[in-house]
């Protein structure tokens, strides 16, 4: 029988949140995922001599590592280093704001102190400027403690027992400890380019790159490659070209990397797996040997639909699983295209589960690829984010990682490999003529270009570049070139996450610094250019502020209860929270079991209602309907059997402690229980569930335990097997103030 091949790549990438002008930093997030996921993820491969792997690091991270190193800071570390006696107003008020921008289930509460002072603080539900007098210089220094201890990686609490020693003594920091704390991150910092160096020399790790700035390179290169896809979308016009930008980015990658490591990248990770047929002769002449893109890419560049079984195994696993060679323009390059479903399992989905569970899942995975075609080998390829990803497991998903290395290196059948060697023993046999231009999500463009949001950035970046043609064209024939800082700044300017954040596809908390800090870099382009800014600039292409993850209800609600929509109207004024508003940071693009929570009331009844994403099928349920979709075809389903097998429980707190118990869903008379642990009876059930093409109940605010004008909370936990595989909100709770009859009236006065 064939052996499993597993080319496993972890992705680590930060944008550059520097402006050059002022030397200012503006959010943490190289520091903070550098005690956490770079040198964490690097101890864990060293711990199994057996395992091989590849890690994709980002220019634009590893120089902002650096710039650590030589002093640099940012916005949050400085306000960090403040003695807690003498913060002022205006830091205090950026601590208590700032300081909590983390997992609160597997970050926050797992320290009690750390969870105290969130309690304290209630985001969403208090503003700053109520409770900032409320905290004491010694809360505002533990939080200020808290705010960097809670990142330390878990391997690097278990050997440094400074650091271990201050998450025992969990409160009553001092100063002095707080200087450990700070002075500990830097050592770390100071370690992450030695140790990949020397996983690399050891034989067990690949180090590949990415475009310095991680931009899109195909929008670079023709910003009309983004009708490829999709025909319709609105793109802007540009009148400037960035093509030659390309070779910029990809050759200084090139270059810094072989400056840190020691040797020239032989792969690549295209930002987002963004490529097209046009940048391969760009890659190849910087000796870049292999790139890698997304299975749906490779998909539509041969005409072969990677349609899946009911246990959504691959049903033509000999096309996936194997490396390709792409030729395009007289050059050619190799290709390696990821499993979509395995990557957002471990990204997405496996926190939900047990470790052992998650573990047993993915290498049973594997197991059936061979047996698909026992007498062949397969080369399976993972990629995804290395750092994001591991804020939704408990414990940094250290068990389950550990389980997962230790479970790979004992499979006889399963060997995981460097990419680079990979293909030296085993050369592509297949090719591919035509390279479809696309992404690794939904084989587009669209999170990058399309909405006016994103549309107006890129307008913004082609109006300064424009001007820096001209100036730059002047110094030439004045006989000088001093403006390489301002080119620097537009570099930077084309990275992809500026323009990942307009629009209302993703929202990260932040938004409006990621905006602030895109129109900086422009700005600084005429600055830097000797040239005073122009007012556009100025003007914020988020117009307005992002919504919440959730809105309020606006009337009381009347609602037949028949598992419909049985009119707009019916919960057009009902509260709602939107899975694609929630403020993860990393592109979901398996969808949720839940799309959309309505909730809503009249004066006795609170009511719910729950839709169902549109791909169940990623999160283990029969898909039928979802590949007839796919097809074109319409083939009615019954919606009912999308839901077999869940269970869902909506969770009170706050002046209740009651539960809802919903179960048998799929089935013709589903079950809502309604627990009261402090009442006697404990459980009730209830009868007012109905489920068809969605699901709705109500309950009496009664029954909850709550009266008017009474507030309380409430968070929905979807489960399988008793796996929790989603929660809405993620990282919150929706707040809810139980009507008084006048409700409709203090609605219309404000």
């Amino acid at each position: 029988m064939g052996q499993v091949f597993l080319a496993l790549v972890w992705h680590q990438h930060q944008p550059y949140y520097k402006d050059l002008v002022t030397g200012q930093s503006s959010l943490p997030w190289v520091r903070l995922h550098g005690i956490k996921d770079y040198v964490g993820m690097a101890a864990l491969l060293a711990e199994v001599p057996e395992l091989r792997q590849t890690i994709n690091f980002t220019p634009s991270l590893l120089v902002q590592i650096e710039d650590y190193l030589k002093g640099g800071s940012d916005r949050f570390l400085d306000a960090t280093k403040i003695p807690a006696d003498g913060l002022n107003e205006a830091d205090a008020k950026f601590i208590l704001d700032h300081f909590f921008m983390a997992n609160w289930q597997n970050m926050i509460h797992v320290h009690p102190r750390y969870g105290e002072l969130l309690a304290k603080r209630s985001p969403g539900r208090k503003s700053v400027d109520r409770v900032w007098k409320r905290f004491t210089a010694d809360e505002l220094r533990d939080l200020q403690v808290w705010a960097s201890l809670a990142w330390f990686h878990p391997t690097v609490i278990e050997r440094d027992k400074e650091l271990a020693g201050l998450i025992a003594k969990g409160s009553n920091y001092t100063e002095a400890d707080k200087a450990v704390v700070i002075a500990k991150q830097m050592e770390l910092l100071g370690s992450i380019v030695p140790v990949h160096r020397q996983l690399q020399e050891a034989g067990q790790l690949e180090l590949t790159t990415t475009p310095f700035y991680h931009p899109i390179l195909p929008l670079l290169w023709d910003i009309r490659l983004a009708n490829v896809a999709l025909p319709r979308m609105i793109v802007p016009q540009l009148r400037s070209s960035f093509r030659g930008d390309v070779a910029v980015q990809v050759g200084r990658a090139v270059e810094c990397h072989r400056e840190r490591f020691g040797r020239p990248p032989k792969g690549m990770w295209p930002s987002e797996g963004s490529v097209c047929a046009q940048i391969i002769p760009t890659l190849a002449a910087a000796g870049i040997q292999w790139i890698a893109t997304d299975e749906e890419i490779l998909g539509l560049s041969t005409g072969v639909y990677f349609d899946r079984d009911p246990s959504n195994d691959v049903l033509s696993p000999d096309k996936l699983y194997q490396p390709y060679r792409i030729q395009a323009d007289g050059a050619e390059i190799n290709a390696m295209f990821r499993d979509h479903l395995i990557s957002d399992l471990i990204g997405f989905k496996y926190q939900w589960m047990p470790p052992g569970d998650a573990v047993g899942d993915l290498i049973g995975r594997l197991d059936r690829i061979r047996h698909k075609q026992p007498n062949r080998d397969h080369l399976v390829t993972v990629i995804l984010d290395g750092e994001n990803a591991w804020e939704g497991y408990p414990n940094c998903g250290v068990e389950f990682l550990r389980g997962l290395y230790r479970a790979m290196v004992s499979q006889p059948w399963l060997r995981t490999v460097r990419v680079s060697d990979y293909l030296e023993e085993r050369p592509p046999t297949s090719r591919i003529e035509h390279l479809f231009a696309g992404s690794w999500i939904s084989h587009n463009f669209a999170t990058w270009v399309g909405h006016q949001e994103k549309n107006l950035g890129w307008e913004y970046l082609d109006r300064t570049r424009s001007f820096l043609e001209r100036e730059t064209a002047k110094q030439k024939a004045a006989g000088s070139d001093g403006l390489a800082a301002a080119w620097e700044e537009l570099y930077i300017a084309e990275g992809s996450d500026w323009f990942w954040w307009y629009g209302d596809d993703h929202f990260s908390g932040n938004d409006e610094e990621f905006d602030r800090l895109f129109r900086e870099h422009l700005k600084n382009v005429y600055r830097l250019a000797g040239a005073e800014p122009p007012d556009f600039l100025n003007n914020a292409i988020i117009k307005v502020g992002r919504p919440a993850v959730y809105t309020s209800p606006k009337t009381f609600l009347t609602v037949k209860l028949d598992g419909r929509a049985t009119s707009y109207f019916e919960w057009a004024s009902a509260g709602h929270y939107g899975h694609a508003r929630d403020s993860g940071t990393m592109q979901k693009a398996s969808g949720n079991i839940l799309s959309d929570v309505y909730f809503g009331f009249d004066q006795e009844t609170f009511y719910m209602r729950f839709d169902l994403a549109q791909s169940p099928a990623e999160h283990g349920a029969p898909s039928p309907e979802t590949r007839l979709e796919r097809r074109g075809l319409a083939t009615p389903v019954d919606r009912r059997q999308l839901w077999a097998g869940l269970e869902l429980t909506v969770s009170f707190a706050r002046g209740t402690d009651a539960e809802l118990v919903l179960s048998g869903l799929g089935e013709e008379h589903p079950t809502m229980t309604l627990v009261r642990p402090s009442q006697t009876p404990a459980r009730k059930t209830l009868d007012s569930i109905r489920l068809d093409q969605i699901l709705e109940l109500a309950v009496k605010f009664e029954d909850l335990g709550v009266k008017p004008d009474d507030e309380t909370e409430f968070a929905v936990e979807v489960s399988r097997e008793g796996a929790t595989i989603q929660r809405a909100p993620e990282n919150t709770v929706i707040a809810l103030k139980v009507p008084t009859p006048d409700f409709e009236r203090q609605m219309w006065q404000v």
